[in-house]
């Protein structure tokens, strides 16, 4: 199966969605282990009290470092989305033939000399929307995007008063010229980048505050309040000692060695051409 972004979202998704359910798992064996305690005739009752809050301290720990080690697999999920995303829309869109590019150059040139010497905007308008109309070509339209504001702008200079109106009008163009030749992966990966990018922002596994306040309930309000805010539990100068190994996600960091020995192999070719050039210059070569 292609691991595309949208595969990537879905992994992030599983770990969000499923992770109630792991936090009710852990609040059972929290009830479980209470209820042993509670029950034990050989406790007083400030035994069990003081043996309670040494449960909730070992729990709570526990529960958070799993949470963290969570956190890390989804932001992970969210990143390679993110990359896959970024991967597609970076791809060149591909070009049409030599011939092509050259009638279409040759017309978009008369046509901005047909703008420059129309007085009226609508009718420059009107001139420019006949030949966006005639694009067929994704290409074409990525180059007349790229020129866009120096097109227009003499329809805008010339529209006086109306020159807002024309604007919102020309601008529903611009956008057509890009959404109305993006193919549906390219559409996909747009969407996907931007909600990876919404979530790795948002840096939540949990929507609202029940999941919170469930967490309080069970192991008390110092280490529930951080069910979600592991990050900055672990970074408290008391609670460092306690941080888990960080989550290594093996396709991000077998991007990351090969990318540092391909800049290892860069860097060396580098230095071996600034040699080459010092000998050329002293006359040793």
């Amino acid at each position: 199966m292609k691991k595309t972004a949208r595969y990537y979202l879905d992994k992030a998704q599983e770990i969000k969605q499923s992770s109630t359910a792991f936090l009710r798992e852990l609040q059972k064996e929290m009830d479980n282990l209470s209820k042993e305690i509670e029950f034990d005739e050989h406790l007083t009752r400030s035994g069990k009290i003081a043996k309670k809050s040494e449960l909730k301290d070992v729990k709570g720990i526990e529960a958070l470092k799993k949470f963290h080690q969570r956190k890390q697999q989804y932001l992970s999920e969210l990143t390679k989305a993110k990359k896959a995303a970024e991967k597609i829309l970076k791809q060149p869109i591909k070009k049409p033939s030599s011939e092509e590019i050259e009638q279409f150059e040759k017309r978009f040139k008369q046509l901005k000399t047909e703008l420059f010497l129309t007085p009226r905007a609508d009718r420059a308008e009107q001139k420019l929307r006949e030949f966006v109309a005639d694009i067929k070509h994704g290409y074409f339209a990525e180059k007349v995007r790229d020129e866009f504001s120096e097109v227009v702008g003499t329809i805008v200079s010339s529209a006086g008063p109306q020159a807002a109106q024309f604007k919102m009008r020309l601008f529903d163009m611009y956008e057509k010229l890009q959404s109305e030749f993006e193919s549906p992966e390219v559409k996909e990966a747009k969407e996907a980048l931007e909600y990876a990018e919404y979530a790795i922002s948002e840096n939540r596994l949990f929507a609202g505050d029940l999941a919170v306040n469930a967490a309080v309930s069970t192991f008390g309000a110092k280490y529930g309040n951080f069910i979600d805010k592991t990050d900055e539990f672990f970074a408290m100068e008391e609670n460092q000692e306690h941080r888990p190994t960080d989550y290594v996600d093996p396709e991000l960091e077998e991007e990351k060695v090969f990318s540092e020995k391909l800049n290892n192999v860069n860097l060396m070719f580098s230095n071996i051409e600034k040699i080459m050039a010092d000998k050329v210059a002293k006359g040793e070569i």
